[in-house]
């Protein structure tokens, strides 16, 4: 890849950091809430929003274990959210686990660092991303690096 392509995709991997940090600030408030009052539906759904923010854009960005997490905890809550239920403490101490994770795969990716038991998990299944660009030089570069990571990428027109 050339100078320039390299430079804009730093750049928005910076932009996508930046935003990161808020997104998680806001998923951290939404806890916080239901911490307080697990009845909380709007926590519920914000936390649920804040973690659906990174299942894709972490990957994209070159965080496929922040993809993973946050998959991980919108699976755990999702059943939570369809039947109206009340998050349990164990679920709380789960997303509070997510969400140090996912800030601990963001902005300290340490070598010397332990990195928590959550983020080195493996997801039970490689993920499957659909590709909806007309261009077909950058869906075949998305493609090469996405299977570089064990998933898998299928296109389709718009």
């Amino acid at each position: 890849m050339t100078a320039p392509w390299d430079e804009a995709v730093g750049d928005l991997r910076g932009e996508f950091l930046k935003n990161a940090a808020a997104r998680l600030d806001e998923a951290r408030a939404f806890l916080v809430r239901l911490e307080r009052d697990p009845a909380d539906a709007e926590a519920q759904q914000g936390l649920f929003r804040r973690l659906h923010s990174f299942v894709g854009s972490g990957t994209l960005y070159g965080f496929p274990r922040a993809s993973m997490l946050a998959v991980e905890g919108e699976r755990s809550l999702k059943p939570i959210l369809h039947s109206g239920g009340h998050p349990r403490p164990d679920d709380l101490e789960r997303w509070r686990e997510v969400l140090v994770c996912l800030h601990h795969e963001l902005f300290a990716p340490q070598p010397d660092t332990p990195t928590p038991a959550l983020a080195q998990a493996k997801p039970d299944r490689p993920f499957d991303v659909l590709l909806a660009d007309p261009n077909g030089e950058l869906s075949a570069t998305l493609t090469r690096l996405l299977e570089q990571e064990e998933m898998s990428a299928r296109m389709v027109r718009t």
